[in-house]
């Protein structure tokens, strides 16, 4: 269990304002094989010490990929969208528009999530005041077996710094308090590196 004296709030079905979503998790959904989407979306079903929505995006699957995200997660926790098959920067922003929690946290269909990633993404908007928290990303084969990892700036200085050379946040495993932003992603270019420019 997480935080709050072994709380775990996750996905489960939620209907008081004590446990009520407040994290609402993004995943644009395009041909990616169904084992992949599967796993992602165990991941998310086992998120804990937060309140948890997802919004799914199919983005002209065709592999039965969304399928997988419907069949993993509770009904009323999920929200599938479609979006049109015009690409990954239009599809985040149609679903950005299905969002109705405070913080939303990205990632693409083939990623696994941490269990106390959202809860420690939104302890740590809040204890420092920042408007969009990234984390480092282990590297896994298509095996399962870990290849490497990716570490990035930690500090607002320090991100700002790196993004001279390129972009200085892992888009998949952010997590934006949209209080503070609102993020926008143009279509046809470099949907995120712009976004944190």
């Amino acid at each position: 269990g997480g935080g709050g004296g072994g709380a775990r709030e996750g996905i489960a079905a939620t209907t008081t304002a004590q446990t009520r979503p407040h994290v609402t998790v993004l995943v644009p959904v395009r041909n990616t094989p169904v084992k992949y989407c599967s796993s992602c979306a165990r991941s998310i079903r086992g998120l804990e010490g937060v309140g948890v929505r997802v919004v799914v995006v199919d983005d002209g699957d065709e592999g039965g990929g969304v399928q997988a995200f419907a069949e993993a997660l509770p009904a009323d926790a999920l929200t599938v969208v479609r979006g049109g098959g015009k690409g990954l920067a239009h599809a985040l922003n149609v679903g950005l528009g299905q969002v109705e929690t405070r913080y939303v946290v990205r990632l693409d269909a083939d990623d696994v999530i941490e269990p106390g990633h959202c809860r420690e993404a939104v302890r740590w908007i809040r204890d420092h005041g920042v408007a969009v928290v990234g984390c480092p990303v282990v590297v896994v084969d298509g095996g399962g077996e870990q290849i490497g990892t990716q570490v990035y700036p930690v500090w607002p200085e320090d991100v700002a710094y790196a993004l001279i050379w390129g972009s200085a946040l892992s888009h998949p495993g952010v997590c934006f308090d949209l209080e503070a932003v609102r993020p926008v992603y143009r279509e046809g270019g470099a949907e995120d590196y712009e976004l944190w420019c």
